[in-house]
């Protein structure tokens, strides 16, 4: 089984001293209504269909286990704790406090177990791929990531270890090393579905791109299709993908993303290993609790 992994935010009315006893107690909470019960089916009664499905989502993970970014960005705002949701050691309990404005809360909180405190300026992908909306959300896209930091171990520098995200930075600046790509036009990647990589090329022409780890044929089509709906005059389709699955449409000019990373690593190897040490989390940051 597949251990999951959850983000959590703080929403902007808990005070800061009571995100400061949360973070230095190394505590994730959640505030629906001020009630003692953590039983989901308790709140689902009294129709808050909200609160029940977080506390849901908290009970399985403490019957299974999960990792946990936390991010308390009114009180640490370049920081996220990090830690496990233990089945043997973790608990949900009912926790009242003290607000100067609202008067006794109670929240639901759950401990941490083996809780870092990590600086976003040593993993700055952890920055660019947290989850929009919603206080508990699922972070799988991080697993790999957060487990390195947990464990102190770097992950191994190799292709597949980096995020989506970072293999798209990681075109661009092939891209833009290489000599095709002059100026970018819009953000690389996340908000955009139909291309990855939108920019200009030394003669003012117009290049779009495509990016994937993915070597199943139906994404790939997918993702080729997409692209080569922008085919033209005065413009370059580029797809990166897989070596073993290059696209079969003619309009795009393939690269495989084992060649980007073997000529970065060549060229700029520096940029991947700054990508992939997620052992600094011992060098200069809070002190494991």
């Amino acid at each position: 089984m597949n251990t999951e992994t959850i983000f959590i935010r703080y929403k902007l009315s808990t005070t800061p001293e009571i995100l400061e006893t949360l973070w230095n107690e190394d505590l994730i909470a959640v505030h629906y209504i001020d009630d003692d019960s953590t039983d989901p089916e308790h709140y689902r009664a009294k129709g808050e269909t909200t609160a029940a499905n977080v506390l849901s989502r908290l009970h399985s993970c403490l019957k299974t286990g999960a990792i946990v970014a936390a991010s308390y960005r009114e009180i640490k705002p370049a920081m996220l704790k990090v830690g496990r949701i233990d089945p043997t050691q973790s608990r949900i309990q009912a926790r009242r406090f003290q607000d100067r404005n609202r008067g006794e809360l109670t929240y639901k909180v759950v401990n941490l177990v083996k809780a870092k405190n990590i600086n976003l300026s040593r993993y700055p992908v952890l920055t660019g791929i947290q989850p929009r909306g919603g206080t508990l959300t699922g972070w799988q896209s991080a697993t790999r990531i957060l487990e390195s930091i947990l464990n102190n171990k770097p992950l191994p520098s190799e292709l597949a270890s980096l995020h989506p995200s970072q293999l798209e930075v990681l075109c661009h600046e092939f891209l833009r090393e290489t000599g095709r790509l002059k100026h970018l036009l819009t953000p690389i990647g996340r908000n955009m579905y139909e291309i990855d990589i939108c920019g200009l090329t030394n003669d003012g022409a117009l290049l779009l791109a495509q990016v994937t780890h993915s070597d199943h044929q139906g994404t790939m089509d997918d993702k080729a299709r997409r692209l080569a709906a922008f085919a033209g005059q005065d413009r370059q389709l580029i797809y990166f993908g897989p070596a073993s699955a290059p696209p079969a449409d003619t309009h795009l000019t393939f690269i495989s993303i084992e060649d980007v990373f073997d000529q970065m690593m060549k060229r700029s190897g520096t940029l991947i290993q700054k990508m992939l040490k997620t052992d600094w989390a011992n060098n200069g940051v809070e002190p494991i609790r």
